[in-house]
């Protein structure tokens, strides 16, 4: 007789199987664009992940935040789009900024890193601190009894 594992995690409405699906697809995707590179699939690679305690008992607006959160915690310094509104100076202007701005991410790559690992630290505190006052808020709620 078969086992039938019940999914690990679901998102709305998802299963692991078909979210496991769907970001391979957009990563490939990405892949596709040249918008993911081998040095970003490293990076993501040698990040330091830790996996806090699941709880099914966050509110849609607590699970929201995190979710945004999750979403920016990552930053880095992008190169604008860069262009100038001078017709003979302009091309000039803009040539040296983007030979400048290498130097400039140089030089800050260590303050980005720093502020990566506290916002990290800073998201992985928020969950299990929910994950505590959900827990709280699920024991502190007295039972109905039926009348």
């Amino acid at each position: 007789m078969e086992t039938v594992l019940n999914s690990w995690i679901t998102a709305c409405g998802s299963s692991d199987e078909e979210l496991s699906r769907r970001c391979q697809e957009g990563m490939h995707l990405r892949f596709a664009e040249n918008e993911y590179t081998a040095k970003d699939v490293e990076y993501i690679q040698n990040l330091q992940l830790r996996v806090s305690r699941a709880s099914s008992n966050l509110s849609n607006k607590e699970v929201e935040h995190l979710r945004r959160l999750c979403q920016l915690w990552d930053v880095n310094l992008k190169c604008p789009p860069l262009t100038s509104h001078r017709p003979i100076v302009g091309p000039i202007i803009v040539t040296v900024k983007r030979l400048f701005f290498p130097v400039v991410r140089l030089f800050m790559r260590e303050s980005f890193k720093q502020q990566r690992e506290f916002n990290a630290n800073v998201i992985t505190v928020l969950t299990e601190i929910l994950n505590s006052a959900s827990c709280e808020r699920q024991v502190n709620v007295p039972e109905r009894t039926a009348e």
